[in-house]
């Protein structure tokens, strides 16, 4: 199981934040070459600080994005408050400074210039918005997939011991193939869940997939611990198989179960 990734929606963002931040840095310099052509006696520097100041900031603000939406809690924080700083230098360069200050907005020469700038924040601010609001499901997946992490190679030691128990009790050819199919479950249901967690088109098939195997894992499993005739499954009589057999559905329904939040949680 990975680690720290959020959610399904990682790989878009990715393209989706820094194509808009490269949009909103050329557009930026493209306000800041028009203010260098007026003259606006000693409030054009104030504009060209306030412009240099936003094209750091949509670096940052790109930068903590994606941090943000790996689940990084770091990252929360600076995020938001690149936003409203940008946000705040907006407003100014298109109002003007307020109360505090006496510098007015930009100069009509540069209105084409700033509300494309503003559009295109607006647009990337939506974006910003969204893995905000997200943070608490960031989060609660992380949470979830470290447990995951922590319990499928319990789970996978213990499928492999009770398949040795069984075959060292001659146990029925059956249980024997039921036990070793279910540590190939295991690991496509670990494969399944990182696929869920790195997201992208094949996301819905890999609920599809785990679901599947979750439910066979189950069956199966009951199977082996009270018999199925339909399955062609016999209960398994060895005392130290029918230990590990409770210690695995224990593991089980823990994995089964952080997994399920996983996948309800995905933005």
């Amino acid at each position: 199981m990975k680690g720290k990734r959020v959610g399904g929606t990682l790989p878009s963002n990715k393209v989706i934040t820094i194509l808009a931040v490269l949009v909103l840095v050329s557009l930026i310099l493209a306000l800041v070459t028009f203010l260098h052509t007026t003259q606006q006696e000693s409030y054009d520097e104030q504009y060209l600080i306030r412009a240099a100041e936003q094209q750091v900031l949509a670096q940052r603000i790109a930068k903590y994005a994606l941090s943000a939406a790996r689940g990084e809690l770091e990252s929360f924080k600076p995020l938001q408050k690149s936003r409203d700083r940008f946000e705040n230098i907006m407003w100014e360069l298109k109002n003007g400074g307020g109360a505090a200050s006496d510098l007015p907005g930009s100069p009509d020469e540069v209105n084409t210039e700033l509300g494309d700038l503003e559009n295109k924040w607006l647009a990337l601010r939506s974006n910003i918005d969204e893995i905000l609001k997200a943070q608490e499901n960031i989060l609660a997946i992380d949470e979830f997939s470290a447990i995951i992490s922590e319990f499928v190679p319990q789970l996978q030691e213990l499928s492999e011991e009770l398949a040795e128990v069984l075959i060292n009790s001659n146990a029925p050819r059956r249980q024997v193939y039921i036990a070793t199919e279910q540590e190939m479950l295991i690991q496509r249901i670990n494969s399944n869940v990182n696929q869920v967690l790195d997201g992208g088109q094949k996301t819905a098939a890999a609920i599809d997939q785990f679901s599947r195997d979750a439910d066979l894992f189950g069956r199966t499993l009951e199977g082996l611990k009270n018999g199925d005739s339909e399955m062609g499954i016999s209960k398994v009589k060895d005392k130290i198989a029918s230990q590990r057999l409770d210690d695995v559905a224990t593991l089980f329904t823990t994995i089964q179960d952080n997994a399920t939040e996983i996948i309800q949680n995905i933005p």
